[in-house]
């Protein structure tokens, strides 16, 4: 209208001031036009939008009857990353009727009123999504998320490649399973896609799933198994800012290339075991943020090029095979908030520059080879809340440096070499501590007063260092400590009554100190939130009332091993939460009450009451009780009569070291049992038939030295897990139980000291983790003869075939097949040999008895780095085989008392590790081979009563040994011996075997017809008087008469001998 009006000619007619008067009011006309358009839009403005289509308003009301809701199937999965609170059943209030655009997880477009977005996560569905669902009529839908729900192992159909329109895909979290349809290609338009933690999602090939997905930015398929993907495809996705790909299962190498992605960000490879590849080299700055490489197998060392993530701000290698020291570049990446570097081969000094480090607040180089001293760099982190440095070589003193860490909350130093002690209070601001490790270091000095009174402090452990005092001489109060682990230290003096000033102990362990006088047991009443007390082996004295009672409502575990109590305390029977209870190694004696072996409805599943003199069960009258302890432990008292059988419920039971007898009653109803060790009893009679099936958890089965008959139960299932088996030093007959060979898990096989008659058990070789086989002083007979392949117990590390019958040759192919003793180990972290399990920190040991430097000695503790071959007091005949030197890890060898002939191998002298060597008692001959010399941890050497010539070694360990360890080798001389080595002849080889047999009519111990002729020469009477004594006495006779004494040598190499891989009874 103001258009028109101002064409109009008229308006050219009109004065000046005329046309300013009209040019206002035409101003003013305009304004309110556009005021009246805009109130017009906005009044009209419901009545112009789109309402939701009739069909997809049904289609989304169809498609929530298929669920019903619960709770549960958005809380239970592990990997729902939302807020529990902000979870709801978002459809419960989708209503006919209504627009289905204002619908809760409900987007619609703005225009057309189409359904373009639906976000259901979260929202406590339960049920099945099936290929013809309703869900694929909403052909508009651009993003779809249907995370954190319970699908119950849906397919993902691939009619979701009909939904081309998506841009964000979710369904992550949501138990769906198979395989991920080649149709999700046909989303071209996805931007981010999530398939992650679905147990049991399979991908095809990443050619069919991402050949289409070249806008992709995010992609995370976590926990989706790609055992058979090759991830280099990935190259193609040049717009990936977000890959996630962890527990997938990835094998082969990694290409480094996908970190050079120009717009990668973040990139998630954590737990991919299989998947291996070097840390890459980056030529310009790259824009990763996130990168975890944890849990691979990727290695090498990093490179300096790493400076160039300047944006990076948290990086992740733990778990790997990295090694090389941290180059100081590293220093370079100022944004990095969080590192992680543990669980590595990482090695070298810290370097000094990590100091550069200041927004870093997580740092973490725990289990790596770090050596020297903590740098002294934290007082420039000032954010660092967390910081491990456990399990390295760190030496030195406590950096002090850390002392005034204001926003430090966790602090683990255990396991290095760190001495002196600890900074005094005086210096120490830690106002957020938390948690405080230092545990297994040398420290020393008094525990200083200031760790009992950080104001936010909730677990300190300082067990098995060096501490002497406790600084607990103010009065003071916690009420943040919950958990303190002093144990294994050197605190001496009474016990520090101020401990029950830490009001909220929940967990306190003193064991293993010199602390000493009387303690009342009801003082710690006051402590009324403890749950684990550990009093154990100190210099106590404790006293208890039967006063005591319900004071102790919170009490879980009670350890009070060593502590001189004469009596089980009556109170604990009140003490309605208590798991686990250790009395062992006391003074307790008479009967075991009732409330402990018959518990009702008590949940004690730990209890010993070992090395005691308790000598039965009150009012037991043989019956199995109903419930008894999980795990049970009588070893070690005076218990006689029959044995106690506990509740089938009971895992673990030991009674070794008893005086019980009888045969073995209802031992077969125990049908959970995974531990049974009746070793060193009185029992008798035959070994019930079900031993080798009763239990299809039993993993160790100890019934040695008692007095049981009869044969071996033919019985092992197959399945078997059982680990170690002991039925040594019994009466056993027969022969061995061919089922034996289903116990696939067999570790220790012990058998000797019985009367078992068979063939040597060749089938048992095909037993892929058979460790330890002894046969020895038993009736087996014939040829061991040759392995079946070359796998044959490749796994063997000791072998005792000693006092038995076996003939023929050594077994030299045997010997090529021991490839466990072929290598050296030099890493002692495991020393034992043992069943690891564990429970409330107790350990079982395998024994066994082995002949060891000339003497019988009990293994209590077997290393798992010890080998041995005993095959002496047999009929072998032939020369040892030069394969012997292979077996390289060899600390005994024992062939003596059999028929061996020809000469010592010189391949003996490859065993370096070498402690006793034992070849006594046969028919060798030659010289002794100077390679010997080169054993210089050999404490122990015998080659008497052999036809051995020439000079005796000289020199290393061989100045050690005595004459008794030369002696019937009449051809031998040097030291220790007082025969001189200056006539050739006497250093002269021995006839051959021929000439030897020829000739032996005219030997007599020892001497030959030689010898008689030189008595005659010497004279009638004296020769034939002399003679006469040599045929029929030996040496003996010679030192009695002629008073010969031979030197005894007693001196010691410098060089000490590995005494110390032998662990014996009562060291």
């Amino acid at each position: 209208f103001a258009l028109v009006y101002l064409s109009h000619p008229s308006i050219f007619s009109m004065n000046f001031e005329r046309k300013i008067v009209c040019l206002k009011w035409l101003s003013q006309l305009v304004c309110l036009s556009f005021v009246l358009l805009s109130y017009s839009q906005v009044v009209c403005l419901p009545s112009l939008t789109q309402l939701c289509p009739h069909d997809q308003s049904v289609a989304l009301l169809q498609f929530k009857q298929l669920f019903s809701f619960n709770r549960s199937a958005s809380s239970s999965e592990e990997y729902c990353y939302y807020d529990n609170s902000s979870c709801h059943p978002k459809m419960v209030h989708w209503k006919e009727g209504t627009d289905c655009c204002a619908w809760d997880g409900v987007t619609c477009d703005s225009v057309t009123g189409h359904v373009i977005g639906l976000d259901l996560s979260c929202s406590w569905l339960q049920g099945t999504i099936h290929s013809n669902s309703i869900l694929f009529r909403l052909p508009h839908l651009e993003r779809l998320n249907l995370a954190c729900n319970d699908f119950n192992d849906s397919q993902i159909w691939p009619s979701f490649g009909r939904l081309t329109s998506l841009t964000h895909f979710n369904l992550s979290s949501s138990n769906f399973a198979g395989q991920i349809p080649s149709e999700v290609s046909h989303l071209s338009k996805l931007v981010s896609l999530d398939l992650s933690h679905n147990g049991l999602l399979e991908a095809p090939s990443w050619a069919k799933l991402i050949q289409n997905l070249t806008k992709l930015s995010e992609l995370l398929l976590d926990g989706v198994g790609l055992n058979s993907v090759g991830p280099r495809s990935l190259m193609n996705l040049s717009s990936l800012t977000f890959l996630s790909l962890s527990s997938c299962g990835l094998q082969g190498n990694f290409p480094g290339n996908i970190l050079n992605l120009p717009k990668l960000q973040v990139l998630n490879l954590y737990d991919n075991e299989d998947l291996s590849g070097e840390f890459p080299w980056f030529n310009e700055s790259s824009f990763l943020k996130f990168l975890d490489l944890s849990t691979t197998s990727f290695f090498g060392e990093l490179p300096d090029s790493i400076n160039q993530l300047k944006s990076l701000k948290a990086l992740d290698l733990s778990g790997s095979n990295f090694s090389g020291s941290i180059p100081g570049s590293l220093g370079n990446l100022t944004q990095i908030t969080h590192l992680d570097l543990s669980s590595n081969q990482f090695s070298g000094k810290v370097p000094s520059s990590l100091s550069n480090l200041g927004e870093l607040t997580d740092l973490s180089l725990s289990v790596n080879h770090f050596e020297g001293q903590i740098p002294d760099i934290f007082v420039h982190l000032p954010k660092l809340s967390l910081l491990r440095l456990d399990e390295n070589k760190f030496t030195g003193q406590f950096p002090f440096s850390l002392v005034n860490l204001s926003k430090l909350y966790w602090l683990e130093i255990q396991d290095n070499q760190l001495t002196g002690p600890l900074p005094s209070s005086h210096i120490v601001e830690l106002p957020n501590l938390q948690f405080l490790y230092l545990q297994r270091n040398s420290l020393n000095g008094t525990i200083p007063f200031w760790l009992f009174t950080q104001p936010l402090l909730e677990y300190l452990d300082l067990r098995r260092n060096h501490f002497t005092g406790l600084n607990l001489s103010r009065e003071f109060q916690s009420n943040s400590l919950k958990g303190i682990d002093l144990s294994g230290n050197e605190l001496g003096g009474p016990f520090p009554s101020s401990i029950f000033n830490l009001v909220n102990l929940t967990y306190l362990v003193l064991s293993s100190n010199g602390l000493r006088g009387t303690v009342e047991l009801g003082m710690f009443a006051r402590l009324e939130n403890l749950e684990y007390l550990d009093l154990s082996n100190n210099n106590l004295s404790l006293m208890t009332t039967n006063s005591i009672n319900s004071t102790f409502p919170q009490l879980r575990t009670l350890y009070l091993s060593s502590c001189n109590i004469s009596k089980i305390p009556v109170f604990l029977n009140t003490l309605e939460q208590l798991e686990g209870l250790d009395l062992s190694k006391n003074k307790i004696d008479g009967l075991i009450p009732e409330w402990l072996w018959n518990m009702g409805e008590r949940r004690i599943s730990y209890l010993d009451l070992s090395h005691n003199f308790l000598q039965g069960f009150d009012q037991y009258l043989g019956i199995p009780p109903t419930t008894s302890p999980t795990y049970l432990y009588l070893n070690s008292n005076m218990l006689r009569g029959s044995l106690f059988i506990p509740s089938p419920h009971t895992s673990f039971y030991s009674v070794t070291n008893n005086k019980l007898s009888g045969e073995l009653p209802l031992i077969c109803n125990l049908t959970t049992l995974e531990y049974l060790d009746l070793s060193n009893n009185n029992f008798s009679g035959l070994i019930p038939p079900c031993l080798g099936n009763f239990s299809r958890d039993l993993s160790v089965l100890k019934l040695q030295n008692n007095s049981f008959q009869g044969t071996m139960p033919n019985t092992f299932a197959n399945g078997s897990v059982l680990r170690t088996l002991d039925i040594s030093h019994n009466q056993l007959q027969g022969v061995l139980p061919r089922s034996l060979a289903n116990c696939s898990a067999l570790e220790i096989l012990n058998l000797g000291h019985n009367m078992i008659a068979d063939t040597f058990p060749f089938w048992l070789e095909t037993l892929p983790e058979l460790k330890v086989l002894i046969l020895r002083k038993n009736r087996f007979y014939g040829q061991i003869g040759q392995p079946g392949n070359s796998s044959a117990f490749t796994k063997l590390r000791i072998i005792d075939v000693s006092y038995n019958d076996f003939t023929g040759n050594l077994p030299s192919k045997y010997f090529e097949s021991w490839n466990s003793m072929m290598m050296v180990y030099n890493d002692l972290s495991e020393l034992y040999m043992t069943d690891r399990k564990r429970y409330y920190y107790y350990y079982y040991f395998d024994t066994m008895t082995l002949v060891n430097k000339g003497r019988e000695i009990e293994l209590v503790k077997i290393l798992s780095i010890l080998t041995a071959v005993d095959f002496s007091n047999n009929k072998f005949h032939g020369q040892i085989p030069a394969s012997i030197g292979e077996l390289k890890s060899l600390h005994v060898l024992n062939f003596s008392g059999n028929g061996l002939t020809g000469q010592i191998p010189l391949s003996i002298g490859n065993l370096k590790e070498l402690e006793s060597l034992d070849l006594s008692k046969n028919n060798l001959h030659g010289e002794i081979p100077p390679q010997l010399t080169g054993l210089t941890f050999l404490a122990a050497f015998d080659v008497s009563q052999n036809n051995l010539t020439g000079p005796i070694p000289q020199g290393a360990q061989f100045k050690t040994f005595s004459n008794t360890s030369y002696e019937g080798n009449l051809g031998l001389c040097g030291f220790p011996l007082l025969k001189e080595c200056g006539n050739k002849e006497e250093a002269q080889s021995p006839p051959s075997p021929s000439e030897q047999s020829h000739n032996s009519i005219f030997e007599i111990d020892g001497f030959s017809w030689k010898s008689v002729l030189m008595g005659y020469v010497c004279g009638a009477i004296i020769g034939i008087v002399f003679g006469i004594c040599i045929f029929r006495r030996k040496e003996e006779w010679l030192m009695k008469t002629f008073r010969v004494r031979w030197r005894q040598q007693r001196k010691r190499s410098k060089k000490v001998p590995k005494s110390w891989r032998l662990r014996f009874r009562g060291v």
